[in-house]
């Protein structure tokens, strides 16, 4: 009976542990996703499209140890920085929440936004091997791709 009861003890603590997820059942872009651990990821300029066309841009730049966000609307053919829903602000890294703490479970950065009167989350994604920032429901490819 004793040798019972600790053959179950031993099942019982081993199958509490928690076992992290096989990198081998991952895919490409989810274990690119998760490999973003920081904000330096977001650093480019990233270019969201409408029929082919440049549309909207986001630009996150690191200036000595701060990291600087902007974003502009295409306007009579050229780029102007977007004041009216995101102003130009610098990204903190306590607002960098990594892709296990995120609800999407993709590393994202809060900003500050007009349009929804607080904060907005861009989230890094990686699609078929592109890598975008998703800043509402507009994806912008980075740059170079």
């Amino acid at each position: 009976m004793k040798s019972l009861l600790v053959f179950l003890a031993l099942v019982f603590v081993s199958c509490s542990k928690d076992t992290p997820e096989p990198d081998s059942n991952l895919s490409a872009d989810t274990k690119a996703e998760r490999a973003a651990t920081s904000l330096d990821n977001f650093i480019g300029e990233w270019v969201y499209t409408v029929d082919n066309q440049p549309y909207k841009k986001i630009v996150v730049a690191k200036e000595g140890t701060a990291y600087v966000f902007k974003h502009y609307v295409m306007l009579a053919g050229t780029y102007a920085l977007d004041k009216d829903v995101y102003e130009a602000q610098a990204l903190l890294p306590a607002n960098f929440v990594p892709w296990d703490k995120s609800a999407t479970f993709q590393p994202l950065v809060n900003i500050t936004s007009s349009y929804t009167s607080g904060k907005a989350a861009i989230t890094y994604r990686v699609i078929s091997g592109k890598t975008y920032l998703e800043l509402g429901i507009s994806k912008y490819l980075k740059v170079g791709q």
